[in-house]
């Protein structure tokens, strides 16, 4: 049939079966292009030397600008996980140069950002999936971000494993009653054994999470008995 089209050819036109396509691929390879170039302008126009880690998840550049990286969040100092986390973001960016997308200035001034390294990989998907940080509550929107994050928490990797995790108090058997910080929230409840969400609540020493011994000593930390206690 080929041969055939090519003999016909100077009588009748042979027209494109396939316009749609045509068009289709155009302009995904114009997407692609524009993606290309859009990525190539963050790189040579964001680069930045990491002089300095301030903690899991910020950092300062060698411009003396700090960064916050967008959507995770690392523990704070004095929680489990924190010198684990510190340690893993140095040994992965400190003295190296990343890319940087600003997705907006904080109250700190900070440089809240997505940061990527020089193979343009995304620095939180790479923490996340170490389990050295949690995901933000608002990174809903970003569903790669809380994959890699529920796949560490599933493989109890990081901070989700003992003894940042815990489900029985090993040190202290005879303290039983479990303190729970709602992470981003100024809410504190504790779980006595009666409680029935007791057995599947785990107390997470990297949000601020605390065993007790008596309700008494949860009262005084600022704990309230959960809604679900008899």
């Amino acid at each position: 049939m080929v041969t055939q089209d090519a003999g016909m050819s100077k009588k009748k036109p042979v027209r494109s079966s396939l316009p749609n396509a045509v068009t289709v691929g155009v302009s995904a390879i114009g997407l692609l292009c524009a993606s290309l170039v859009a990525y190539k302008t963050i790189v040579d126009h964001t680069s930045y030397q990491v002089s300095r880690i301030i903690d899991g998840d910020t950092f300062e550049t060698k411009e003396k600008q700090i960064v916050r990286i967008d959507g995770i969040q690392a523990p704070e100092k004095g929680l489990c996980g924190y010198d684990e986390s510190v340690k893993i973001l140095r040994d992965t960016i400190l003295h190296t140069n990343v890319y940087i997308k600003t997705v907006y200035l904080d109250a700190y001034r900070r440089m809240v950002a997505k940061v990527y390294l020089s193979d343009g990989s995304d620095l939180s998907y790479l923490l996340a999936g170490k389990g050295s940080v949690y995901v933000n509550q608002k990174s809903i929107s970003d569903p790669a971000l809380l994959a890699s994050g529920s796949a560490a928490r599933l493989a109890g990797m990081g901070i989700f494993g003992y003894p940042c995790t815990q489900t029985e108090n090993i040190k202290q058997p005879e303290c039983v009653i479990k303190g729970n910080r709602a992470a981003g929230k100024n809410r504190a409840i504790y779980h006595r054994p009666d409680c029935h969400q007791h057995p599947i609540v785990k107390v997470q020493l990297y949000l601020g999470d605390q065993w007790f011994c008596t309700e008494r000593q949860a009262r005084q930390a600022g704990f309230v008995p959960s809604k679900d206690c008899p």
